[in-house]
């Protein structure tokens, strides 16, 4: 399930705290140092902010964020964190990815993740779901919480190539 991230603002800062220093999440600060949210935004103008619910609980179980540049009708900086490890989480990143390209005029995603995440190859599927492509991998290009330097590979969906893709999978029934 998933939900604007204001809704459950107390809750997504206490996961963060939670995970704080935990050597499975330095994939996700994309940086050598922790962090927990301060403040969500009040609108949804420049950035949006989501949770996913544990559909039987209702607890988060996850968290996305991206920049939505209005103008140039571009999302970038796609951040996701899967607090659980819950499968569900996964089904609601689909999701996600689907509803910016189907419920707004985006244009173009553009995202990265660090080689070496575990969630690497999940994000060669969705690249491969979509009809998007691989940009390159930037080597040794940021240093992480465990002092060594990590490759960072960019992807892109462009909305051409999701529709085709989107096409070809209805058409093949899935």
């Amino acid at each position: 399930m998933i939900d604007i991230a204001q809704r459950h603002e107390d809750e997504l800062k206490s996961q963060y705290l939670r995970i704080w220093g935990n050597d499975y999440f330095k994939f996700y600060n994309l940086s050598s140092y922790n962090f927990t949210i301060e403040k969500l935004p009040k609108d949804d103008y420049n950035s949006v902010h989501l949770v996913t619910l544990d559909f039987w609980s209702g607890e988060v179980i996850g968290y996305v964020n991206y920049d939505i540049d209005r103008i140039s009708k571009i999302v970038t900086n796609i951040s996701a964190i899967n607090f659980t490890r819950y499968k569900m989480f996964g089904f609601d990143l689909i999701r996600i990815f689907k509803s910016i390209f189907e419920k707004s005029d985006v244009q173009k995603i553009k995202f990265q993740v660090i080689v070496g995440n575990s969630s690497e190859s999940k994000y060669d599927r969705l690249i491969n779901r979509f009809g998007g492509s691989i940009v390159g991998t930037f080597k040794n290009d940021v240093l992480l919480s465990d002092g060594k330097y990590y490759d960072v590979k960019h992807y892109e969906i462009t909305k051409d190539n999701y529709g085709i893709s989107r096409n070809n999978r209805n058409n093949q029934g899935r």
